[in-house]
This record gives structure tokens, sequence and C-alpha cells, in this order.
């Protein structure tokens, strides 16, 4: 009986009746898939036919609750929150969905993505670059061989003036890329700036095999084997 109540309160478009009869009928609904899919109509109501996308969230997150593989709930809180650049609500609520799925085997890939996003989230959002270094770094924990990860960890780790963290990453990307010149490039950089010089010269010679060194790379390498 409440399913085709609120199809008649939706036919004459009392959209909020509509979403509390949803609610009623899960207060005895006892299979969690289908109250998640009430929850996500309830949703749908308020963000397309009440037009209160942010209200919407709290109904995509009770749907979630219920059934944390349903992920087109969490990509619409993404999106709305994106679109709101409602940046700290929107890690709020990926470290919520972390939570729902954190050491599920069957949802690993979708918790190597939230590790990812909440990353970039951190990196270019809220400009707070620790905390994106976390977020990568769990994110490569559960997957060690993704290459742009370790890409951006390098980059951080760099920025952050972590210098032994960043040559151990453009170590890793050369094992995984052995021919990544602009790894070799910046482990020549970052080794010459650390007067580490030998190490330097390494990178140096590696380029010049390779017919990728520069004009500094050239001369630091031809200077340093004269000597």
């Amino acid at each position: 009986p409440y399913l085709r109540l609120v199809q008649l309160f939706v036919e004459v478009q009392r959209f909020e009746d509509a979403v509390v009869a949803l609610e009623e009928m899960n207060h005895g609904e006892e299979d969690a898939e289908r109250r998640s899919m009430n929850y996500m109509m309830a949703a749908e109501l308020y963000r397309t036919k009440l037009d209160m996308p942010e209200d919407a969230i709290g109904f995509y997150n009770k749907a979630l609750d219920q059934a944390p593989h349903k992920l087109e709930a969490f990509r619409a809180v993404d999106e709305i929150l994106t679109r709101a650049k409602n940046w700290k609500r929107l890690e709020e609520n990926y470290l919520q969905m972390v939570k729902r799925v954190r050491g599920n085997e069957a949802l690993a890939n979708v918790e190597f993505m939230l590790y990812k996003n909440l990353g970039e989230i951190y990196r270019s959002r809220l400009q707070s670059p620790d905390y994106a270094i976390s977020a990568y770094q769990l994110a490569v924990k559960i997957k060690p061989t993704d290459v742009p990860v370790h890409e951006i960890l390098a980059d951080l780790y760099e920025r952050m003036g972590k210098v032994d963290q960043a040559i151990e990453e453009h170590r890793g990307l050369i094992v995984a890329q052995p021919g990544r010149i602009e790894s070799y490039r910046t482990l020549f950089r970052l080794f010459n700036d650390h007067k580490q010089y030998d190490k330097a010269w390494c990178m140096a010679g590696i380029l010049s095999l390779l017919k990728q060194a520069n004009e500094q790379e050239q001369n630091f390498h031809r200077q340093s084997r004269a000597v």
C-alpha cells in the first residue's frame, strides 16, 4: 500500500509526502537492499523534483549505510558537493564512505579509488599536502603498482622537502618503467642539489647513454669524469 501511496503523491507532485511514505515503508522493511532502494528514491525526489540537492545527501548516505556497493548513490553525493565546491563536506563524505568499505575485499577497488580521490581533494582543493600524502599512501597499499599514484607521491614528497622519500618513489618508478627519462632527470637534480655528486654523475651518465641528457647533464658528466 505504501508504494502505491508514493506513486500517488508523485503523480500529484506532493514530493515531500512521497518521501515521508518511503521512510514509513522502511520502518517495516527487513531487506537492506530494498531499504537502500527506498532511500535512493527519496534522495532522487529531493534532488530532481524538489531541487534541493544538498538535502538529498542525507538520503543518499542512508542508502549507502544499507548497501555500500550502491556506488551510484556516492557518485551523486560527489557530484552535488563538487558542483557546490563544498570541499570540506566532500572530504567528510569520502571519509564516511571509506569506513563503509574498508577491509571489504569485494570492494577493494572502490576503497582504492576513494583514497585516490580523497588525496586529490586534499592536494588540489583543501591545499593539505600532508593529508594528501597519507591518502595516496593508503591507496598504494591497496594497489602497489599503480604508477600515477606513485608519480603524485613523488611530486608531493619533493614539494614537502621529503627528499629521501621522493628519491625512493622515483627509483620505484624506474623499476616499473626503465625508460622513464623524467625520473632519471629528477634524480639527477635531487642528487646534485643535495651534494650527492657520485649519484648525480650516475644519473647524468645514464641520460647520456640514452642520448637524453641536456646540456647541464652532459657537462656535469664530462667534468666529473675528467676530475
